[in-house]
């Protein structure tokens, strides 16, 4: 993962240095992820830049964004209403972690200041944006998140960090050479490690290692990684940039790169889905906190009928002592009505919102599905050669999303599938969800061995042996975390188990499966 702890504790420092008492003068959404803040002072005309893809986050200046392509949200607009025109006060990196708390301070039209909080976490599956009040009361957020062993993140809850590994911050705690690398300090990607491990069986000392990073000001580029210090160890060229210019750079190129790659025409028709499942989602939430409130229509209905108030007769509102609260509570009417046919109104915005609370949650869950298998789709066509993207697209057809005609393709008999081999054991990997279900259901073995990264989307890879070492499932387990949407994230976690402990979901979506059982390994994803 190229933007690691390091580089984004360097960021927020340059950050602090930069953009301190800015005024935000415009907000933009470029994507469904990419945001880009302008921002104005007297020393600096730039956009703030934040990319929430849970593959490929960062954050970063950049003064080259102009008449972008604009996406609409409801989110996107609740941030233009607390934050266009407020200045910058603040900028704090939280819990050592990947996340910045940006404090903003507007004042509105008749003076009054109001500070809010803007926490950009880039923590893998999690990657999120949540705006909040002054007391942590949150405003609105990019993505809900229900109600977790950990945290709840939705709107008029209570702002939490998520749980973090406490490790050793290495631009201030000590090395002990006793313990690994990747045992003491946290927020290293896997190539920082390898780094810094070649430059120590080098002879470098570990406090001349972390005083360059201290020191720079540089990214280093390579064609498939970024850092702040070069990596003596990939022997090989580099570009040295400014840090937000290098960074910028990689990313672009990335896009670019998955772009060339990919059905431009496929991505329309995926993006499109996830627009309508994510706005669709969006409108439900807001219904479900109407339906939370169906019972003080009954309370109405119940206040009307016994108040004192002539029932024939219309008003706009009314003001009756309510009995559970021993306060008064003013009622907004239809006036064009009787009092009695509003109370009768209100008793069947009681059944209505009732009746609909386990429909509308039932239409959520459907959406977040939704949501995650579009996300998914979008990682495979990124990642497919031609005969992949003829699967993804007959997949869209099966599904009734594409009205197209294909060619008449090979069975599923003659299905292709990448092949690994080690120590004589074949391993086979799905790229797409036609691939995994054919794999999982179709060719692998009762006692064979399933791997998959937990809590992504990805590929199914099959180990064809009924017995494993720890080098065959580290093998594997890479395997699974790099062929999947956690490609970019370290400490990936895998789940293993044999295929008889794995099922279809009954009406799910292709390669959506359930496991019985399972342990868990974590690994960082390389190339193989």
């Amino acid at each position: 993962m190229s933007f690691d702890g390091v580089v984004f504790s360097k960021v927020v420092y340059l950050l602090k240095n930069k953009i301190i008492n800015s005024k935000i003068n415009k907000i933009y959404q470029l994507s469904l992820t990419d945001f880009a803040f302008v921002l104005f002072s007297k020393t600096i005309n730039t956009c703030l830049v934040v990319s929430v893809n849970n593959t490929s986050s960062y954050i970063s200046l950049d003064s080259s964004i102009s008449n972008p392509k604009i996406e609409q949200s409801h989110f996107t607009n609740t941030m233009f209403y607390h934050l266009v025109n407020g200045k910058i006060i603040d900028i704090e990196q939280i819990n050592n972690d990947r996340i910045v708390k940006l404090t903003i301070d507007k004042t509105n039209e008749i003076g009054i200041s109001k500070v809010s909080y803007l926490y950009i976490e880039l923590t893998g599956k999690l990657t999120n944006m949540i705006l909040t009040k002054d007391n942590n009361v949150i405003i609105d957020c990019l993505h809900k998140i229900g109600i977790t062993a950990s945290r709840t993140i939705e709107t008029s809850g209570i702002y939490m960090s998520p749980l973090v590994k406490k490790l050793k911050n290495i631009y201030n705690d000590e090395y002990d050479p006793l313990l690994s690398i990747k045992e003491q300090f946290g927020g290293m990607s896997i190539n920082l490690v390898n780094e810094i491990n070649y430059r120590l069986e080098n002879k470098e000392a570990f406090n001349d290692i972390v005083n360059e990073i201290k020191d720079s000001n540089y990214v280093y580029l390579y064609p498939s990684d970024f850092h702040i210090i070069p990596f003596k160890s990939f022997n090989s060229e580099y570009e040295k940039m400014d840090i937000f210019e290098g960074i910028n750079k990689f990313y672009k190129s990335k896009i670019k790169e998955a772009t060339n790659n990919t059905n431009s025409d496929l991505i329309k028709v995926v993006n499109k889905q996830l627009k309508h499942y994510t706005s669709k989602k969006t409108k439900l939430e807001n219904e479900l906190n109407k339906a939370f409130d169906y019972e003080k229509y009954m309370e109405y209905g119940d206040l009307i009928f016994s108040s004192q108030y002539d029932l024939s007769k219309s008003y706009s509102e009314v003001n009756i002592l309510s009995y559970s609260t021993n306060s008064n509570i003013l009622i907004k009417l239809d006036n064009k009505i009787s009092l009695k046919e509003n109370a009768l109104n209100f008793y069947k915005k009681y059944k209505k919102y009732k009746n609909s609370l386990i429909f509308i949650k039932e239409q959520i869950d459907i959406c977040i599905q939704n949501i995650e298998y579009f996300s998914s789709l979008l990682f495979q066509i990124q990642n497919s050669n031609n005969e992949d993207i003829i699967q993804i697209k007959q997949e869209l057809i099966n599904q009734k999303i594409l009205n197209i005609s294909l060619p008449k393709q090979k069975s599923n008999k003659e299905m292709k599938l990448s092949e690994y081999e080690i120590d004589g054991i074949k391993i086979s990997v799905g790229k797409n969800n036609l691939q995994n279900e054919y794999l999982t259901f179709k060719v692998a073995k009762y006692n064979d061995y399933f791997f998959h990264v937990q809590d992504y989307s990805g590929a199914h890879v099959i180990v064809h042996a009924n017995q494993l070492n720890e080098e065959i499932i580290r093998y594997a387990a890479n395997l699974a975390s790099y062929n999947s949407q956690a490609r970019y994230s370290s400490s990936v976690p895998v789940q293993y188990t044999q295929v008889k402990n794995v099922k279809k979901i009954p009406g799910g979506k292709p390669g959506k499966v359930i496991l019985k059982e399972y342990k868990l390994i974590y690994i960082d994803p390389t190339k193989i």
